[in-house]
């Protein structure tokens, strides 16, 4: 008993670092954050290493704690441009994901949105005529538990916000890859679905 006591403080420590570390900048995803954590604390044994889940419900913890109004405000203004970022992009099915959906984005944080096409180009053609500048790159995103494949995106900065555009095939619009935290489903909220979460979360600051 006191063992397994120990063993879920330990667990519970690294975490609760490694969400400090992520809120502070100092780590940008949950393995490095973990390792830096487990190292920071003198802990080498993989059984006291805390899951990603773990580590997000930490960091859940800790913006709540220390940055609770300015947090919220921030994921506010976030999820704002999203809206305003899905209603550019509408023909193409847009559907927000990652920490912004989540609730656990930062002032570093990007807009990431699901577009489908079964050409890629579409989305080319629809950044050039509206005028916004952008750098073609890619997401390796695992789409069953043993095959991570790679995806066509685009990114651009909207004010002084990254938004990432990943592109899938149409027939994947209804069929979510695995979440890189716990490798369940991936939750994606469309535009009326944020909306209402907005609604629901975060009156407008007086």
């Amino acid at each position: 008993m006191i063992r397994k006591k120990t063993e879920h403080k330990l667990r519970l420590e690294i975490a609760q670092q490694a969400a400090r570390l992520i809120a502070l900048d100092d780590a940008r995803d949950f393995m490095t954050a973990r390792r830096k954590a487990a190292s920071q604390l003198g802990v080498c044994e993989k059984k006291y290493l805390p899951s990603n889940i773990e580590i997000e419900s930490a960091l859940a913890g800790y913006q709540q704690l220390f940055h609770g109004d300015t947090q919220r405000k921030r994921l506010r203004q976030l999820r704002l441009l999203a809206i305003d970022s899905m209603q550019s992009f509408r023909q193409f099915n847009p559907r927000l994901t990652g920490p912004v959906l989540s609730g656990t984005a930062n002032q570093h944080s990007e807009i990431t949105l699901h577009l489908f096409s079964d050409n890629p180009e579409e989305i080319v053609i629809h950044l050039i005529n509206n005028g916004i500048p952008y750098e073609t790159t890619a997401r390796h995103i695992r789409t069953m538990r043993n095959i991570v494949s790679s995806f066509p995106a685009y990114r651009f900065i909207a004010g002084q916000t990254p938004i990432v555009l990943t592109v899938f095939p149409i027939v994947q619009q209804h069929s979510a890859p695995l979440d890189p935290v716990g490798f369940r489903p991936m939750q994606r909220a469309t535009e009326a679905e944020i909306r209402s979460l907005i609604d629901i979360t975060q009156p407008e600051p007086v």
